[in-house]
This record gives C-alpha cells, sequence and structure tokens, in this order.
C-alpha cells in the first residue's frame, strides 16, 4: 500500500506545482519539521488520554481563534503566527495526520486565489 500512496503524493504535488505561493511555505516547513520533531520526540511518553487532550485543545483553539476574529483576520498574518502554526500542524500531523486547522488558520485569512490555496495546501502536506 505505501508505494501506492507514495506515488498518490507524487502525483498530487506535481499536479499543483507551480502554484503554490513558496513565501508562506518558506514560514511554514521550517516550523513544521520542528514540530515533527517534537512529536517524535514526546510520542513515547504520551499516551493515548494525553494526545486525545492535545489534538482536542489544538483544535478548539484553532476553531475559537477563527470565531473570535472572524471578518477582523489579519489580510496578512504575521510570520509569527505562521511559524506557530506550522509548529502545531507538523506535530498534530505526526500524532494524528491533523494538521489541517493549524494549517488551515493561517492559510485562510490569507485569502489566496483557490488554486493557490489549494497547492499551497497540498505542497504542505505532502
Amino acid at each position: 500500500m505505501l508505494p501506492l500512496l507514495i506515488y498518490m503524493d507524487f502525483l498530487s504535488v506535481r499536479s499543483w506545482w507551480g502554484q503554490h505561493n513558496p513565501h508562506h511555505l518558506r514560514i511554514l516547513l521550517p516550523a513544521a519539521i520542528a514540530g515533527i520533531l517534537i512529536g517524535y520526540l514526546l510520542f513515547d511518553r504520551l499516551n493515548e488520554a494525553y494526545l486525545r487532550a492535545i489534538l482536542g485543545c489544538v483544535s478548539l483553539g484553532f476553531g475559537l481563534y477563527g470565531l473570535i476574529l472572524g471578518d477582523k483576520a489579519q489580510a496578512s498574518p504575521s510570520p509569527l503566527v505562521g511559524r506557530l502554526c506550522g509548529l502545531m500542524a507538523g506535530f498534530t500531523s505526526f500524532v494524528a495526520h491533523a494538521g489541517g486547522p493549524p494549517l488551515n488558520a493561517y492559510l485562510l485569512p490569507l485569502r489566496l486565489a483557490k488554486p493557490e490555496f489549494l497547492a499551497t495546501a497540498m505542497v504542505f502536506l505532502q
């Protein structure tokens, strides 16, 4: 199954390549790598209850972030917000394939064009 999944990821990235936003990926990816490393180092120490609590808090936090800011969300979130979202996306992706909410918390307020948003998310998550 793994070769098929790798091939599907390759095709997805290839089809969206060139439409992504490299500026935002430069903000998100280094922090995501740090988040993945933190997840790797903590994975054996966190039991299922802790992981559920952490993922629940992250999801609720980003949901509240969107509700509270609503239309007041910055049209261009600061690089610090991007790095924090990248860190959380890397961590949650490592432990539970749940990197979407933190990534969306950074990308959605930018109001990127649909192809650019999808391509940036695709490249980041693959």
